[in-house]
């Protein structure tokens, strides 16, 4: 047998690149919410919160890693290095993904360049999940069958198929479908809460007085905004493409990214856009920053949706 070759398989520069614009855009926002002369303990708490998450999403980013060995594969995260041997892997699960009537669709597939997650399945249940966010699948792939470990599991299909005809299985696929949308919903729920919580310690979104119902009215306006874009980018494909694409529709990962620059973009605009323009010398070069910063969160979902909407 040929010596395999495999390509470090890590999160791709792109994604690599966005957690640290995060994590700067956050460094600079919480020299602003320190330095500031009306600086408060709500707008320090948001930036430590904001540093923080995006410090753990880079950190995860740069340090995940699978290389090739003679024996195996060596597998590094933040939870430290671990050997897995080649005959440890039982099968791979080859699964595409795309979302129809609202709900995330997933089935497995033998087709590895259609697969939106890859699966490692390791003996006594362990499992390696990889997506094509990250660089060297292909290579992996290729060397996995190169060893014989590349055995397709088509369960998930199967799965997929009998729940069109039982209703049980009906519910427990509508349950695990609604266990990963908590998890989206969990991050969408705090992310909103940080900046509805900033904005309601405002003058401008003190609406009625009260914090609680201030923060209340700002969630539903950020959160109703955000979801009537995502359905009228899906009527636009629709009307012009005539069905819901299957190839490229946002993950719920995806939408909650999506979200997050949605939301951080314009706030950065507005709040130092203004001191730019007004030529403060006071941290000056944090304000000019965070508006780069801002511009191309601000970009982020403005072309995710030009692309569902009337790209093919």
């Amino acid at each position: 047998m040929n010596p395999v070759t495999l390509p470090v398989v890590r999160w791709s520069a792109r994604a690599r690149l966005i957690a640290a614009v995060f994590v700067v855009a956050s460094v600079a926002f919480g020299l602003w919410a320190h330095s500031s002369p009306r600086r408060t303990l709500t707008a320090e708490l948001m930036a430590a919160g904001i540093f923080a998450a995006s410090l753990f999403a880079l950190a995860w980013a740069s340090l995940f890693r699978i290389t090739a060995e003679e024996e195996g594969l060596w597998v590094r995260s933040l939870r430290g290095g671990r050997r897995v041997r080649w005959e440890e892997i039982e099968r791979v699960e080859l699964i595409a993904q795309w979302q129809e009537n609202g709900a995330i669709v997933r089935v497995a597939t033998t087709d590895p360049a259609a697969a939106y997650h890859v699966v490692l399945m390791l003996r006594g249940g362990d499992r390696i999940n990889l997506n094509r966010a990250m660089d060297g699948i292909d290579g992996l792939l290729a060397a996995l069958g190169q060893k014989g470990a590349l055995v397709l599991d088509d369960s998930i299909l199967r799965a997929a198929v009998a729940s069109d005809a039982y209703a049980v299985a009906r519910g427990v696929a509508a349950v695990g479908r609604g266990a990963k949308m908590a998890k989206v919903a969990l991050g969408a729920v705090l992310l909103t809460f940080i900046v509805s919580l900033g904005l309601a310690s405002t003058r401008a979104f003190a609406l009625t007085g009260n914090l609680f119902v201030d923060m209340g009215a700002v969630a539903a306006l950020l959160l109703g905004a955000f979801a009537g874009a995502v359905a009228l980018a899906r009527a636009l494909r629709a009307r012009r493409f005539g069905s819901p694409s299957r190839e490229g529709e946002p993950g719920a990962g995806d939408l909650v990214m999506i979200y997050a620059a949605a939301l951080g973009g314009p706030l950065l605009l507005i709040w130092f856009v203004p001191r730019v323009v007004a030529g403060a010398d006071e941290g000056r070069h944090i304000d000019v920053i965070l508006v780069l910063m801002g511009l191309l969160l601000a970009s982020v979902p403005l072309r995710a949706f030009y692309n569902h909407a009337f790209r093919s």
